[in-house]
């Protein structure tokens, strides 16, 4: 892949990443207009980690900690500027390999 391709993917992740921050951005202002004008609060989406308790920041925890070890797995067949997809990539791991990898993501609530 040329340095063009690297950039413009680059580019094109943190512009979808802007967007998705402007729409949780939006949602949290629906929600907080609703809220200011009926007194109820609405859900929009997955809880606010601001109303987590400790067993749900453990839960977390132990989330993040599957997470961190999918992707370091992983992080061996897939570089920062590969276009494939984690779905495309799979199949081309090592059985054992792409069981853990399942195994991590599914327990980081990812599957």
């Amino acid at each position: 892949m040329s340095d063009e391709h690297g950039e413009l993917i680059k580019r094109a992740a943190d512009a979808l990443a802007e967007i998705d921050i402007a729409a949780d951005r939006a949602r949290a202002a629906v929600a907080s207009t609703v809220e200011h004008e009926t007194g109820m609060k609405i859900a929009f989406g997955k809880p606010s980690v601001m109303d987590a308790g400790f067993r749900d920041l453990v839960r977390m925890r132990i989330q993040v900690d599957h997470y961190i070890a999918g992707h370091d797995l992983i992080k061996q067949w897939m570089l920062p500027t590969d276009t494939r997809t984690l779905g495309q990539l799979m199949p081309q791991l090592p059985e054992e390999i792409r069981e853990l990898v399942a195994e991590h993501l599914a327990e980081a609530g990812l599957s």
